[in-house]
């Protein structure tokens, strides 16, 4: 997959670039900064966008509309400073998939972007009557910027924990294995089990939910 991010701060840059390194199916990223999306980038076949957000949300739509509409990537990742509900039901409408802040962890950034990966979606909750403006992402969204308040998880067990720490870790089936002392087909079992407590289908699913309620 290619991935195309136009964000302008290059903190945020450097945060994405670390974490689109560690996904191996990641083979090209392009990064540019707002001034020159989405003119004079050469970013043909690009398969994920993530698309830094500013503090003009009227702004953002118009860019992110014309980003979306010259590149055509397959999945799209909206990352916001702050939150803004208006905002993400406009971009739900573009086909936008994801939402998450980007004072969002490392470990929240990479579960999202592999949730989109193979076609999930991740959005926090929205409330219209929430007003816009008031409070920080961080304030509104809690730890990872997922949701506005934590929900109650599922109780594991240590084996489970165990287990879901290697997975947020990005080991494969063998690895985990030889750390567990287990077979490779115990290792499917166990993380089927676990998928199912977490309410997931694959490993990015179950990482994304996992972060989300608070439990890696």
């Amino acid at each position: 997959m290619n991935v195309l991010v136009i964000e302008q701060r290059q903190s945020v840059q450097h945060a994405i670039s670390r974490v689109v390194e560690g996904i191996p199916e990641f083979r090209k990223l392009t990064m540019v900064g707002r001034d020159a999306a989405p003119e004079g980038v050469d970013a043909a076949h690009a398969t994920l966008l993530v698309f830094g957000c500013s503090e003009n949300a009227v702004d953002d739509l118009s860019v992110l509309a014309e980003t979306m509409q010259r590149y055509a990537p397959l999945r799209s990742l909206a990352l916001y400073e702050q939150e803004e509900p208006e905002f993400a039901r406009c971009a739900v409408q573009l086909g936008v998939a994801g939402y998450v802040s980007k004072a969002a962890t490392p470990t929240v950034m990479r579960a999202s972007m592999n949730l989109l990966r193979v076609g999930g979606s991740c959005y926090p909750p929205l409330t219209s009557a929430r007003p816009t403006g008031m409070r920080s992402a961080t304030t509104l969204l809690g730890d990872g910027g997922l949701s506005f308040s934590k929900p109650i998880g599922p109780t594991l067990t240590g084996r489970q924990r165990q287990l879901l720490g290697m997975l947020a870790a990005g080991k494969d089936a063998r690895a985990v294995g030889e750390k567990m002392g287990v077979s490779v087909a115990t290792v499917r079992s166990h993380a089927n089990k676990l998928y199912r407590k977490l309410h997931a289908h694959n490993r990015a699913e179950a990482v994304f939910n996992a972060n989300r309620l608070g439990l890696v």
